[in-house]
Order: C-alpha cells, then sequence, then structure tokens
C-alpha cells in the first residue's frame, strides 16, 4: 500500500470575532503562576515614628467662631409648610338616569330591533315598564326585548343602543352628549423651608 502523503489544507479564513483582545479588567487578565511573576523589591518608607509630628497651636479669636443667632421656639420656621392646590380632575358621566338624556315619567321609548315593541318610563331614576312588567333599568328591558322579539342578544347588552326615544334618536346618541363630570380636588404640598442661617 502506497502511504498516503498528509493532505493539502487550505488556509483559515479570518474569524474577527475570534480575535484576542486586550483584557481592561484586571479580573479578566490570564491566570499567572506566582513563580513566573517577576520579583519586586518594595522601596524602603520612612516610618511614622522616626518624624514625630507636633501639633501647632491655634489662637482662638471671637472673629474666627462663627455667629448663631438663637430664635425663640414660637418663631422658628417648621422644616416644610403645607400649601394646598386645587387641581381639576376630568371624571366619568355620570351614571344613567333617565332625566340625564330628557326623558320624563310615561314617556314611550322604541326597542331599536323591533319597532313594535315600546316601553313606558315609570320615575326619572331607572325603572322602565316592558309588556306589562317593571324592570329596574333600561338593560334588563331590552334583554326580555330580545327574547320578546326572537333575536340573539349581544354579548353585551348596554340598553342604551337598543332604546330610542319618541323622537327615534338612540339613547346612547343622548347618553354621549353628556359632559364628564370634573372634579375639584385639593393637594396638599410641601415646600421645604432653609434652615436658621448663621449670621
Amino acid at each position: 500500500m502506497p502511504s498516503n502523503p498528509k493532505k493539502p489544507t487550505l488556509p483559515k479564513p479570518p474569524t474577527p470575532w475570534a480575535k484576542k483582545r486586550k483584557a481592561s479588567n484586571p479580573l479578566q487578565q490570564p491566570v499567572v503562576a506566582k513563580s513566573a511573576k517577576p520579583q519586586v523589591q518594595p522601596t524602603p518608607k520612612a516610618s511614622l515614628e522616626e518624624t514625630p509630628v507636633t501639633p501647632t497651636p491655634v489662637a482662638v479669636t471671637p472673629e474666627s467662631t462663627p455667629k448663631v443667632t438663637a430664635l425663640p421656639l414660637s418663631s422658628k420656621p417648621s422644616p416644610s409648610t403645607p400649601t394646598t392646590k386645587s387641581i381639576g380632575v376630568i371624571g366619568r358621566r355620570p351614571d344613567y338616569k333617565h332625566h340625564l338624556v330628557g326623558l320624563s315619567v310615561g314617556d314611550q321609548i322604541v326597542f331599536h330591533k323591533n319597532p313594535t315593541l315600546k316601553a313606558s318610563i315609570v320615575d326619572l331614576d331607572n325603572k322602565v315598564t316592558f309588556n306589562g312588567t317593571e324592570y329596574d333599568g333600561i338593560i334588563p328591558a331590552a334583554e326580555e326585548a330580545y327574547r320578546v322579539s326572537g333575536l340573539t342578544p349581544p354579548k353585551r347588552v348596554t340598553g342604551l343602543s337598543e332604546w330610542r326615544n319618541p323622537d327615534g334618536i338612540r339613547l346612547r346618541v343622548l347618553y354621549e352628549k353628556l359632559k364628564p363630570v370634573y372634579a375639584n380636588l385639593t393637594v396638599q404640598t410641601f415646600s421645604a423651608q432653609p434652615e436658621a442661617l448663621h449670621a
């Protein structure tokens, strides 16, 4: 058998991500055996015992001491003084009531999906009479109107979208015209006052 000489190999392409970087952090430097490190002799330093330090006397004069003005306890400023500030916060619309959309007792509202179904307003708050039954709100009355008409109600019945006023306008449109309630909140803020100054 003839001997196979070593196969020629191609040179490897340069790999920039494999280049060795200089270690900037001492923890990233390679570990070197203690015997391989050159021995450095410490330079002799003068000890503190050889050169005694003597304190220099300082004369205390009335001009060198700071003057502190003492205030009576009643006139000392507090560390912080509260101030009140009124802030207007946008809220949400008030809860639905018949009188907010212009309905009064005895008015007839019409079911949007089936105009032959009508309900009458019982009071100015929420109560509605539909098919001889009094309901506490337009939502349960709308759910009953869906059942009576044989329609499948949506996942969320709001009542506002299902009913129209005597003029034919949906209650949702009238309710959306209501402005959100603005609340005026009073907020106390504390501002730090400077301490007594040295004079």
